[in-house]
């Protein structure tokens, strides 16, 4: 398994992905991605042609500074502006936008600097930079206007500006604006269009938006319906960096609509304090305008919407608390050791590339099986052929045997890996003497961890069937991918076998379906 052919596969994968997405999305500012994915795919092939180390190692260096880091940078910026962090949000961007001048991000630190200004009590300074960027007929300028309004809380002026200037085809294309209308819509009590616009536009946040856009979206919703325990594990899970000010804001918010007008009356009082400019303006207009305003009467679609949002929260809540969960998962440390163990011994034995010592250890060859050495099906699930293949397969193991323990339990979690690793050994072994003369030799846990993601691949796709869950539908969509990824890369890359990989996915996948769906412990 070449090491530089690995690189280049997971460069080239990357910035097709890039490509495919920004055309699948239309937007004009993420064109700018798709090029900068074309130029390194350009490059990437004429390393290919010399074949040389030096090259791959310029190219994953271009495709880490020019994508990856720009990238998940900028997602980090949007996390810290929407915390209202803005000194750290306006620094960063000042260092990211230099790898990536384009789409607004040149002069996106100068927004947040207006802000910034704004929130420590100089108004006249941060309106004026927003004021400079207004006229601009781009997306640049739309998010200055759509601040001037937000920063003054002029909620009923940013409807009549979105509904005067705002396409709906800008408003899904640009997540920042979608955003400040689905919370224009609660400011001025519009509760049931916001829930049908919510539902309307979530999907579209899932492609464009980043996480905290779908947070928001969700905070939105449940605070002006008055879902106060919902917006409680929100503001103590989800949003748990944002500052104390942004949490009893909304908490408050939660109450109000709720019904519970002096607790939310309260609070918000005492949240005012002039330290915080942009939270004094919103919790003015709170104070003066929802309570009165607010629709306290959902229609029967904006309800079953509502519910909808309910449960898919709970789940994802389950999910977090699996994820954070202390236990560690013995079954999945445990094969981790055995793993670790019998490769210390392969090279203690010749050399964990050494082809006569994987034999000796216990390799699958075909013709050694079908001649009565079947323990060859269990020993080579254990075996791996360097460094490399071992680290791959065993973080691999880790994160997504943690998982699938700790949602099915230990014992049916190694049913799934013993069972997904064995047998597809087995089946490749027939199918390789009726088919094929070629001589293999084969190892690895491959076909095991491949077992896994079949079995998380039915958990998601049997929780989706059952409540129609818009995070099963994201994560089933994700662990797809995963796996189509990691199909393109058996036909690039020659040494890993796709047959292996595919056998074990599929009795992995029909194992936990069929025997186990009665015990999936995210459904409880």
């Amino acid at each position: 398994m070449p090491f530089n052919e690995i690189v280049l596969a997971i460069v080239c994968v990357s910035c097709v992905t890039v490509i495919v997405r920004s055309f699948q999305l239309s937007i004009d500012h993420y064109y700018s991605w798709a090029i900068i994915s074309g130029l390194i795919i350009v490059i990437a092939l004429g390393v290919i042609s010399y074949n040389s180390s030096t090259g791959v190692a310029i190219i994953s260096l271009i495709w880490l500074i020019f994508l990856i880091i720009p990238k998940a940078g900028f997602l980090l910026v949007k996390k810290l502006f929407y915390q209202q962090n803005y000194q750290k949000a306006r620094q960063l961007a000042l260092l990211l936008r230099w790898l990536h001048p384009t789409d607004g991000w040149w002069e996106y630190p100068q927004l947040v600097l207006a802000l910034e200004t704004i929130q420590k009590g100089d108004r006249v300074t941060g309106m004026n930079i927003l004021e400079q960027y207004q006229p601009l007929k781009n997306c640049l300028g739309r998010h200055a206007q759509a601040l001037i309004y937000w920063v003054d809380a002029d909620w009923n002026q940013y409807l009549r500006w979105n509904q005067q200037t705002v396409s709906r085809k800008t408003l899904l294309a640009e997540s920042e604006l979608l955003i400040y209308y689905l919370q224009a819509l609660g400011e001025t009590g519009q509760i049931n269009q916001l829930l049908v616009e919510f539902e309307s536009t979530i999907s579209y946040l899932n492609k464009v938006g980043n996480s905290i856009q779908i947070d928001l979206a969700q905070l939105f919703s449940l605070a002006f319906c008055g879902q106060i325990s919902q917006v409680r594990q929100l503001l103590t899970a989800t949003f748990v960096g944002c500052p104390t000010i942004f949490k009893s804001y909304w908490m408050a918010t939660a109450e109000l609509s709720f019904g519970q007008e002096n607790q939310a009356l309260a609070r918000l009082l005492s949240m005012s304090s002039g330290n915080d400019m942009i939270f004094d303006n919103a919790i003015n207009w709170r104070l003066r305008y929802l309570s009165s305003q607010l629709e306290r009467n959902l229609n029967q679609v904006s309800q079953n919407i509502l519910d909808r949002l309910k449960a898919d929260l709970k789940l994802s809540f389950k999910y977090q608390r699996l994820d954070s969960k202390q236990r560690k998962g013995q079954g999945t440390e445990a094969l981790i050791g055995i793993n670790l163990i019998i490769f210390l011994l392969e090279i203690y034995e010749g050399g964990s590339e050494n082809l006569e010592t994987l034999y000796n250890l216990g390799a699958l060859v075909p013709e050694s099986v079908w001649q009565g050495e079947w323990w060859r099906l269990i020993s080579a699930n254990f075996l791996h052929y360097g460094w490399l293949h071992f680290s791959m397969n065993m973080i691999g193991l880790y994160f997504l045997g943690r998982f699938v323990e700790i949602s099915l339990g230990s014992v049916r979690f190694l049913i799934i890996y013993f069972v997904s690793g064995t047998g597809a050994m087995f089946i490749f072994s027939y199918l390789s003497l009726k088919l094929s003369s070629v001589e293999y030799i084969l190892v690895g846990a491959s076909a095991a961890i491949m077992g896994l993601v079949g079995g998380m691949t039915a958990m998601f796709l049997k929780s989706w069937w059952k409540n129609r869950s818009i995070i099963q539908a994201r994560r089933l969509k994700i662990i797809l991918f995963v796996t189509m990824i990691q199909f393109v890369f058996d036909f690039l890359i020659p040494q890993i076998s796709f047959s292996i990989h595919l056998l074990g996915f599929m009795i992995g996948f029909f194992t936990c379906l069929v025997c186990f769906t009665d015990v999936f412990r995210l459904d409880r």
